[in-house]
Order: structure tokens, then sequence, then C-alpha cells
């Protein structure tokens, strides 16, 4: 998964590499004290974090078969 721009103030937008037969079951953000911050059932490729205060975030991806997440940082 490549997360990009990294810093970044405003959007976060996601790329993953789709296998069809390993399909997204969560999206969550969560800040460094492991809080969530947002949760979404479905993939988004563009996810606005506008509203999050400045630090370290990380975004996990669930699949039915894996995980993945991947650390960013809000400026």
């Amino acid at each position: 998964m490549n997360v990009y721009p990294n810093p970044t103030s405003t959007l976060l937008k996601l790329k993953i590499e789709y296998d069809l037969s390993n399909k997204v079951t969560r999206l969550v953000i969560y800040n460094s004290n492991a809080q969530i911050v947002y949760s979404s059932r479905f993939f988004e490729e563009i996810i606005q974090i506008g509203n999050l205060p400045k630090g370290i975030y990380f975004v996990q991806l669930d699949f039915e078969k894996d995980q993945i997440t991947k650390k960013f940082i809000i400026q």
C-alpha cells in the first residue's frame, strides 16, 4: 500500500495493488495513542483528514486474508 502525500495536511491518498480474492473489509485511521479517529467498511482512495490535529497517525487496511498498516504524518 502506498500512502501519499506524506507528510500531509488536508487529504490522504491510498493506492493498493488489488487482489480480487482478498477484498478490503475495513479501513481505520488511528493516532499515536491507538485511538481510532476514522473508520470505514469500504476502501477509499482519498480521505479528508484536514479536521485532525497535527501528529503521527497510522492507516490500517483489513482484508479478508491479511492486514496492512502504514504510518503518515499530519503537519
